[in-house]
């Protein structure tokens, strides 16, 4: 009796290509994707951290040459700058008032113009020194657009601030305000606030807490 095997038992048969009995080419072709992606990913990475440091250089070579203004507060060359009354409402007493008369001086310490377009300040008798100041207490006394060329300096002079109150032992009297600039690099709203102490002895003396001057 004959017995036939069937064909598939004759035909060489070939094992199912796996990950790990895949020939040598096929590795190959992966190992070369695998490279390629990982050099294009340190590329990307390499690009943003150059495209980084060309921007940091350019805002270092922009603040180094733009425009830079200070505020110095200064007594006029006069007698009289302190001068205290009392407020009267319908002809009776409702507390005491002091005007104050003082120099405001702006200096461009950089090395391009700069454009003063406010000059706001205020003047306050308090109890205790507040974290940040209410710039909306303030006056404008700019009287328009004004340049200051690079390492200029103009001042508002014979200012009259009246505020409640007068500076005795305990009170704390601060003058503080803001200016606001343009410079030539396109920046439209640059400001520097400042603030100083009025001292027992009519010296100023700059309030150093970061709430009170700010440039930016």
């Amino acid at each position: 009796m004959l017995t036939f095997l069937p064909l598939s038992f004759l035909t060489p048969q070939t094992a199912p290509t796996t990950w790990w009995n895949a020939d040598h080419g096929t590795w190959a072709l992966v190992f070369v994707g695998i490279a390629g992606t990982i050099a294009a990913v340190v590329t990307i990475i390499i690009l943003i951290r150059q495209t980084r440091v060309a921007r940091q250089a350019a805002e270092a070579a922009v603040a180094a040459e733009s425009a830079w203004v200070t505020v110095e507060i200064e007594w006029p060359e006069t007698k009289g700058n302190i001068i205290y009354g009392d407020a009267v409402i319908q002809g009776q007493p409702t507390g005491t008032t002091t005007w104050f008369t003082l120099n405001c001086k702006r200096q461009n310490h950089g090395k391009t113009p700069a454009w003063v377009t406010e000059t706001n300040i205020g003047i306050h008798i308090t109890d205790t020194l507040p974290k940040e100041p209410d710039m909306r207490l303030t006056w404008p006394f700019q009287p328009g657009m004004e340049t200051l060329v690079a390492g200029g300096q103009s001042t508002l002079k014979q200012l009259q601030l009246q505020t409640n109150g007068r500076p005795e032992p305990g009170k704390i009297t601060v003058v503080y305000g803001f200016v606001k600039y343009a410079d030539v690099f396109g920046h439209t709203n640059r400001e520097t606030t400042f603030a100083y102490y009025i001292k027992p002895d009519r010296t100023f003396e700059r309030i150093s807490l970061p709430g009170w001057n700010k440039h930016i």
